[in-house]
């Protein structure tokens, strides 16, 4: 297999004065494993796996063409929400993370943290299973350094867990999202020990 797969990149390289150099069999291979690796060890298909920088960037931008402070943020936000993965021990599916303002289509807010890598959404079940799990773990949370929306308002318009990497305005650790009203009221009843918030 690897052979064909070797005679594909070989068949494909042309030769011109300015061509970059042909890559050895060995750099072929070591870039065809990384590729096979990037998407298979994902914490979406298994809970050993940590989530990684690809399902983070969702293919919408080159990590090391973003600001440096980007940067840095995205590698905050991946520590943090890869040990809440480790405690957790299930598989995590990301549903969101970097967006990117130029052509950005999404109904989320434009000052969203999103936009500087400094939250993740992570896909829940229509139980809200995950963010439960999560509201029983807030003191674990808040020793990590994640805030969350309140999943009242993310659970029955979709499924997901939005966490943020810096605090809300409010400073609360679960904080309401918008002044809409919540689209699942009776998942939860919003109590937790207010010393978590800061």
């Amino acid at each position: 297999m690897w052979k064909f797969i070797l005679s594909l990149f070989k068949g494909s390289t042309k030769t011109t004065p300015k061509a970059k150099p042909k890559k050895t069999e060995r750099e072929i291979i070591e870039e065809i494993s990384k590729i096979i690796q990037e998407s298979e060890m994902s914490s979406a298909k298994n809970p050993d796996y940590k989530v990684t920088l690809k399902e983070f960037l969702k293919g919408r931008a080159n990590f090391d063409k973003l600001d440096a402070d980007i940067q840095k943020n995205i590698e905050e936000t991946l520590e943090k929400i890869n040990k809440v993965r480790n405690k957790y021990g299930k598989a995590m599916k990301v549903n969101d993370g970097l967006r990117i303002k130029e052509g950005y289509k999404g109904s989320g807010a434009p000052t969203s943290k999103h936009f500087k890598g400094q939250a993740i959404d992570i896909d829940d079940n229509d139980a809200g299973d995950f963010a439960i799990w999560c509201i029983a773990n807030l003191d674990f949370l808040a020793s990590v350094g994640l805030f969350m929306e309140d999943f009242r308002w993310t659970n029955g318009c979709g499924s997901w867990v939005h966490f943020q990497t810096v605090p809300p305005r409010s400073g609360k650790r679960v904080f309401i999202p918008n002044s809409s009203p919540a689209c699942n009221p009776k998942l939860w009843d919003g109590k937790y020990d207010k010393k978590l918030n800061v």
